[in-house]
Formats: structure tokens, sequence, C-alpha cells
């Protein structure tokens, strides 16, 4: 694993990188991400904490459950409906396991019809509720869960008032388009330590508890980091469509790693017929799952090409001594009757051919 290796970089959510770069070349914003890495690293370290330990709660997992947690803030006798929900959340995690935490009000963006069905298609009510108006939800978003670990957040919440149902948002949907343009990082909870981010004029040297959420009444230790650094490389991205010419987050992402970034939209992909090859005997079960057990070169290239420009990229890195470019993607397809599943990509970005070969298929 290189020491330039980045997990993920947040410019969709965050404009700093987009007004840098229009003042940077291209290698010189590839240095200055680097520099952000290294300091963020360096913060980490002193605080107790391995920056390779976070992958989980950074990058999309193809094996675990996202669940969104939905409640009638309505219902919560407390203004501060926030700190009164996680009161009764957090003492449902499990201390050894790493997850990001976001959390806000669902909002609609001017389209309270596509929120209410969204809502309706995708959340599985625990008890009676009148959808009056958005704002009564209050959402909390969770990464990195086993079907148990879901399970037992639910139903340690069933008997709590104001929690009125939960939605499945490990696989991509309109409700969570909503929750992706509505909520906020709040946290990262790893191991014992819930991870903040603080005021940039607070010093690093210091911890605090920003959201003040519950977190020290069940035993966990909270440190904090100065903005921007948290929410440039240690916020959590819940995927959707990629507007295209709006959002430059794997072009930036790309740059982070490549003095030459381009539209990853643009790409050529390339799969040699010996990859394939290797994929069949070695990945079959991979290939089956996402329903491309007969699918030819082409027919890949096609499948990757269309996901790719739809997505975001991660754990970006490069070799100096072999001159090699490498990300990840996470891709969703409808594979063995119609049952959705993800898969990470290993792809290296070849920039003088402005194209990606494909490296391996999980």
């Amino acid at each position: 694993m290189g020491e330039n290796l980045i997990y993920t970089l947040n410019a969709r959510d965050n404009i700093l990188p987009e007004i840098i770069r229009e003042r940077l070349t291209p290698a010189r914003m590839m240095h200055e991400i680097q520099a952000w890495r290294e300091e963020l690293v360096s913060i980490l370290k002193s605080k107790g904490i391995k920056y390779n330990d976070l992958k989980k709660a950074l990058v999309p997992s193809t094996d675990k459950k996202e669940i969104a947690l939905l409640f009638d803030s309505t219902m919560v006798e407390s203004s501060w409906y926030g700190r009164a929900i996680s009161e009764q959340l957090i003492p449902l995690f499990p201390k050894e396991s790493t997850h990001s935490i976001l959390q806000g009000d669902l909002l609609d963006h001017g389209n309270p019809d596509g929120l209410y069905r969204a809502f309706e298609a995708s959340a599985i009510l625990t008890r009676n509720v009148t959808f009056r108006h958005h704002t009564q939800f209050f959402a909390v978003y969770i990464n990195n869960l086993t079907d148990k670990m879901a399970t037992e957040l639910v139903s340690g919440l069933t008997a709590y008032e104001p929690f009125v149902g939960f939605s499945d948002m490990t696989y991509m949907s309109r409700f969570k388009l909503f929750l992706s343009t509505s909520l906020v990082n709040c946290c990262i909870k790893h191991k014992g330590i819930v991870l903040q981010e603080h005021e940039p004029d607070r010093s690093n040297s210091e911890d605090v508890n920003m959201c003040g959420w519950a977190f020290e009444e069940s035993g966990y230790v909270c440190k904090s980091i100065a903005d921007p650094l948290p929410g440039l490389l240690l916020s959590y991205k819940i995927e959707r469509p990629y507007f295209g010419g709006k959002e430059k987050d794997a072009e930036i992402s790309l740059n982070a790693v490549s003095p030459v970034p381009t539209d990853v939209s643009n790409l050529d992909v390339i799969v040699a017929e010996e990859k394939l090859k290797y994929l069949r005997e070695k990945k079959a079960g991979s290939l089956a799952h996402a329903g491309l057990t007969n699918v030819s070169v082409e027919e890949l290239k096609k499948a990757i090409s269309a996901k790719l420009a739809s997505n975001y990229i991660y754990s970006m890195s490069f070799d100096e001594e072999h001159g090699v470019t490498k990300f990840h993607i996470v891709l969703e397809f409808l594979g063995q009757k119609g049952k959705a599943s993800r898969h990470l990509l290993a792809l290296e970005y070849i920039a003088d051919k402005k194209a990606v070969r494909l490296i391996t298929f999980f």
C-alpha cells in the first residue's frame, strides 16, 4: 500500500478543491492534495489513529449494508432532537466496529412530491406515521454494517417512540439520491474513538465533541481535527448518479494521484482477452453475481464505461517506480434473478491514452 494512497477525496460537497484548482497547474494541485494527506496522516497518528484503519468508513463496501434510520423529530421532547436520539442510538453500536455516520433533516429541494414518493417507496415503517412535512423527519445514515448489526440497531430502537422506521440504502434509489443531498457527515466511529471536525482556528492538540451527541456517556473517546482536512479526506459520500458537467469530484480525485487528470466519463476502457479469461477462471463467482457470466470483452468494456461515467473513484494511488496510477470504483449490477450486487473494480489510469485498463473484478 503506497504512502500516497488516498481513500476518498470529497470535492462534491466541498468547493475548496475546485477553487484552489483554478489557481494551480494540475501538477501543483496534485502536490497540494498529497500535502493534505501527509498532514492528515500525521495528525491522526498524534491522536492514536492509523489512516489505513479508516478505509471501511470511507469506501463503500461490496459485502456490507448501509441504512438510514428515520425519526419523527416532532415526537422528540427536546428541541435538540439529534442529541436526544443519540442517547438511544449510540449504546447500540458494537464497540469494535467502524462506520461513517451522517445525519440531518430530510430536504425536498423544491420537489416535495418527489421526496414523498421516494420516502414511501423505500421506507420500512415500524409504526404508523403521518407525513405532514419533510422536515419533520430526521435521518441517521450509517455505512459498513453487517446484517446482524443493522437488525440490532432497528430492534434496539423499536420501543423508542420517535423512531418510525428505516430504509436499506445499500443500493441506489431515489430516496438515496435525496439523502445524498440532505445529510452531512457527523463523525467516524472507529472502535472506541469518535472522530469529528472542529473549527479551523482551534488547535489540533485539542479534541472537541462538536456535534454534542452522547458519545462519552457510552464510553467513547472523542477526537477532532481542524477544518478543512476532515471535510476533504474523511467524508463519506453517499453515492448518487453523476451530474456530468456540474460535478468535478472524480476528476479532482484523479488529480490526487496524477498530474494529468481528465473527465473519467470520457476515458476509453481497455479489457484484454487474457484478462477476461483470467476473470472467468478465478472470479467466476463475482461475474455470476453481476450477471456477466457469458460477457464478451466488448460487452464488459461497455458495462464498465457506462458505470464509470456515473460513479465515484476511491483508493487512488500511484507507483512512481513503475509509473502506474490506479484507483477503484464500486459498481452496481442487476445480476442473478434481478438481484442487485456491488462489485469492486481496480483500474489503471493511462494518461497518455486517456484510458483505463481493467486490473481485476471482485
